[in-house]
């Protein structure tokens, strides 16, 4: 939706009412009183507010403050007030709001203050956004760019360009870059001028031109001329309208249709017009240019390279498109400039002289330490003259200095720290000079950043690392879970639908539905970002993925998580927060009351909540198997759902929390997508490009992952597992054991054990696991690569003759009859089938030391193994053909040898009992 206000009907203020997340402004003036004591009320419950201005302009507010004692407590404390450095005037006006799922942008001529905010004399935009009506996303997408561009040319502070990581995190539907054709247009590439003439492709029949300032020669205002070539034009002008008379009639003269005339607002005669335009009027097509930039030089004809920072809004429309914007103005012909009394006003704009002391740019506090950072500092121990730093008059004591360029960094006495932390400026002194000040309102990003914790703040989260024992609690957890993590599509599906219900996950619709969801957006939004590595420095807000590896970690104290600091001292009220205050004596009166109401509510919800983490368990066992799922997220995402899921997995276990075979067909899935699994799908760990690897690999050795999963095992002997779950378990241990990015080494196990003394039974475990078999299973693990079912033989007891110690003796024992036919038997086939008869009897626990398989199907072919012997362990009989003494050579699998080895070196290393 987009609101063409006339300047007549528009009230800034009252456009600022709403659930927003944040707040930019963009103004070239800043008057932070008309902001503090008009508009903070209003934005009490925005979390970021940002105001970006003009540097020169809000250098001279903040040295008029405190040349008068102002000590503008909030300012960077509870929102950012930011000077844009630029070479030139930076003039861009703009309000933006978002929220997660829609926003509100309003661009214009106004500056920040009663004038430009709360008047009828100027002109503004306004675009609105909603993931269910994004028509105006590439006017937010330009907005964003121009910011972006600020801060790509070093424009802004870098404490600056942080927050606005987060504000853009609170608007994850906003990407960076987008569509070309937006209405909202900047100059920081080209010129305005070049891009209002991008859009008129007609001959223009009439030019209308307005602005409150031209350059001295009207060198814009003839440039325009020039450019579109107009058979008429008019110049607007008011009683303050900066221009020069004889100037202004020289350009006029060139043109064969020329007027000028005054403009007043009509019922407000005395109302300064501090709005701007351009209107270009063809026979059937209109084109106007809004916004911020005046008739100047600097403004229309140049960049931001060589000119102003201006924002503005180029439109077209049918003839008569834009006649709203002169409905509320009377427009009086002026027959002479010069009797009229217009005039170039003087320019504000000081001369700047360069100091002999070093100016402090800016400065930020983060916990006691405050950073000065100046514009030159040559740093001399043994000379110059003494720094020194105050706040509302009171020096500031610290413990120790760091010099680092331009940069001076005081780690602040706790009363020192606490004077900064109530807000306002620092000035620093060199020397006794009192000429030599300088001030800056120090950036506090901690508190800056809490404001935004304290409207989305996961109060469980940190508890992932100790489940908590109440189960209304563990059940707040599960949902804030939900709510911080991308487990599957139909997470990622909510991140951008949330109102829409996510589609069925089989039938033809529903893949084209899922092939439909916007994966970018996803990928912009704060739950995805907050997977993505990021530095921790000091204020800044640890992400929910953050908080719950830490948890799990139990290094959560290196996060500097700790209860929020209320801003006591403001006027503004702040932040809203659940729940009220009541007396003592009143909560012990309830306090029997509460209990009973917690064990009412925690037994109603036991089958509920149960049934909710056994779906919450179910949805990410599905999601390891979805390949888009885990394609379109990425290697990081999935492994550090993975580190998480081990964790929780494992407490849910011991809880009884969810039921078992939930949990181990969970664990099974997470442990296939981490290493991979025996039937040749590729892990995580084993396929990742190397740039995430390392990232990965802390994640999950931070997470104890590997050790989770042999305690699991131990876990799972226990419990009662159908045949399928059951094989599922020990073919993915078999696969653990030899893998070399799960890791089961000496090493492994010493850090699950120190002392050593439950390794054996550990490994007797694993050892029991891994070995398990059916009758079913060792059948076709020897038949199948003869190409026979197992149904193709059968076992029957038989005598035999066996020789030991000299004497032949008659012996029953178990034989393998195979009463199919064997195409192309021989030897080799029927000593392969006797080495595998050796394997799977051994595995299942059975004797092995005689293995006889009798090929009925092929005659009188017949393999024997007979391991105590006189004459020759092995006999093989294949069409007529006697061999006797080789060697059997069972094909023993890999993670037998392993579990061999590491059980040798427990047994080793098992601590003995000392008697006394």
């Amino acid at each position: 939706m987009t609101e063409s206000a006339v300047p007549a009907q528009l009230v800034v203020p009252e456009l600022l009412q709403g659930p927003w997340s944040s707040l930019i402004i963009l103004t070239f003036g800043a008057e932070l009183g008309f902001f503090e004591n008009r508009l903070l009320s209003q934005l009490s419950q925005v979390p970021l507010r940002v105001i970006l201005a003009d540097g020169e302009q809000l250098g001279a507010k903040f040295a008029e403050a405190a040349a008068t004692g102002q000590r503008w407590k909030r300012a960077n404390r509870t929102y950012v007030a930011g000077p844009i450095r630029h070479q030139r005037s930076a003039h861009a006006k703009v309000i933006m709001l978002t929220a997660e799922h829609e926003g509100l942008l309003v661009v214009g001529s106004g500056n920040l203050g009663h004038d430009g905010y709360a008047s009828s004399g100027e002109l503004w935009s306004i675009f609105r956004y909603h993931d269910e009506r994004p028509g105006h996303l590439p006017e937010f997408v330009a907005a964003r760019s121009l910011i972006d561009g600020m801060v790509t040319r070093d424009l802004l502070d870098p404490p600056v360009v942080e927050l606005l990581g987060d504000v853009w995190g609170t608007a994850a539907w906003m990407p960076a870059t987008g569509a070309a054709d937006t209405f909202v247009r900047h100059n920081l590439a080209r010129p305005l001028i070049e891009q209002l003439a991008d859009r008129v492709t007609w001959p223009v029949h009439e030019l209308v031109a307005y602005a409150p300032f031209h350059d001295p020669e009207c060198a814009a205002l003839a440039a325009l001329i020039a450019r579109f070539s107009p058979a008429k034009v008019t110049a607007l002008v008011s009683k303050g309208t900066s221009v020069d008379p004889e100037h202004l009639d020289s350009v006029l003269s060139k043109v064969e249709a020329a007027s000028t005339e005054a403009i007043t607002v009509e019922g407000h005669a005395t109302t300064y017009i501090h709005a701007k335009w351009v209107h270009l009027l063809g026979q059937d097509r209109e084109v106007l240019l809004s916004g911020s930039a005046n008739l100047s030089r600097s403004a229309l004809l140049q960049s931001a390279e060589t000119g102003n920072i201006e924002v503005g809004l180029i439109r077209e429309g049918a003839k008569g498109g834009f006649a709203s914007i002169y409905e509320h103005l009377v427009r009086t012909p002026v027959a002479d400039v010069g009797e009229f009394g217009l005039r170039i006003q003087p320019s504000t704009k000081k001369e700047i002289v360069q100091p002999d002391h070093p100016i402090l740019l800016w400065s930020r506090l983060d916990g006691r330490a405050l950073t000065l950072v100046f514009d030159r500092f040559d740093h001399d121990p043994h000379a110059g003259p003494e720094l020194s730093v105050a706040i509302g008059g009171v020096g500031l004591k610290y413990v120790s200095i760091q010099f680092d360029g331009t940069s001076v960094k005081l780690q602040l006495t706790a009363e020192s720290a606490a004077m900064v932390t109530e807000g306002g400026g620092v000035e620093v002194h060199f020397g006794d000079d009192e000429e030599a000040a300088s001030h800056a309102w120090p950036y506090q990003l901690g508190q800056l950043r809490r404001r935004l914790e304290r409207t989305d703040r996961r109060e469980h989260l940190t508890r992932i690392g100790r489940l908590p024992d109440k189960e209304a609690e563990l059940i707040e957890l599960l949902h804030e879970l939900e709510q911080s993590l991308i487990i599957d599509a139909a997470t990622a599906w909510r991140v951008v639908k949330p109102t829409v219900p996510p589609p069925e996950t089989d039938g033809e619709s529903a893949s084209i539905s899922w092939d439909d969801l916007d994966w970018e957006r996803v990928r912009r939004d704060p739950r995805y970002t907050g997977y993505l590595p990021r530095g921790r420095g000091h204020g800044t807000a640890p992400s929910d993925i953050q908080l719950i590896l830490a948890a799990i970690s139990g290094r959560l104290g290196n996060l500097g998580v700790f209860p929020p600091m209320l801003d006591s001292d403001d006027d503004e009220s702040d932040l809203a927060r659940e729940g009220g205050i009541e007396s003592a004596g009143n909560a012990e009166e309830n306090e029997d009351d509460t209990e009973d109401e917690v064990t009412r509510r925690t037994l109603s919800i036991s089958t509920k909540g149960r049934m909710a983490w056994n779906r919450f368990i179910k949805r990410y066992t599905l999601a390891t198997q979805d390949d888009k799922f885990l394609e379109e997220m990425g290697p990081l995402v999935a492994a550090t759902n993975a580190a998480i899921f081990s964790n929780l997995l494992e407490q849910l276990a011991d809880n009884g929390y969810a039921d078992a075979h939930r949990i181990i067909e969970a664990q099974v899935a997470l442990w296939e997508l981490l290493w991979g699994s025996p039937m040749g799908r590729g892990g995580v760990l084993e396929t990742v490009a190397e740039g995430e690897k390392s990232e990965i690999a802390a994640r999950i050795s931070g997470a104890g992952v590997q050790a989770a999963a042999m305690r699991a095992m131990v876990w799972i002997y226990d419990q009662d597992l159908d045949e399928a779950l059951s094989s599922a378990v020990r073919d993915q241990l078999r696969h653990l054991i030899v893998v070399h990015a799960f890791g089961l080494d000496e090493q492994l196990l010493q850090t699950l054990d120190p002392l050593g003394s439950r390794t054996p039974t550990m490994l007797a475990v694993l050892a029991e696991i891994a070995r398990t078999s059916s009758q079913r299973e060792q059948d076709e693990y020897v038949l199948l690569p003869l190409g026979l079912s197992r149904f193709a033989a059968r076992w029957e007891v038989e005598e035999v003759r066996r020789s030991r110690a000299g004497r032949i003796a008659t012996l029953k024992t178990d034989v393998l009859v195979v009463r199919e036919h064997v195409p192309g038997l021989n030897s080799d086939g029927i000593r392969a089938a006797l080495g595998r008869l050796a394997v799977a009897r051994h595995l299942a626990g059975l004797d092995h030391s005689y293995l006889r398989i009798r090929f009925a199907g092929n005659g009188w072919d017949v393999g024997i193994w007979d391991e105590g012997s006189d004459k020759g362990k092995l006999l093989i009989k294949s069409n007529d053909e006697r061999i006797e003494g080789l060697a059997l050579d069972p094909p023993w699998p890999d993670w037998l040898f392993v579990l061999n080895e590491l059980q040798d070196w427990a047994g080793k290393r098992r601590p003995t009992r000392v008697v006394a």
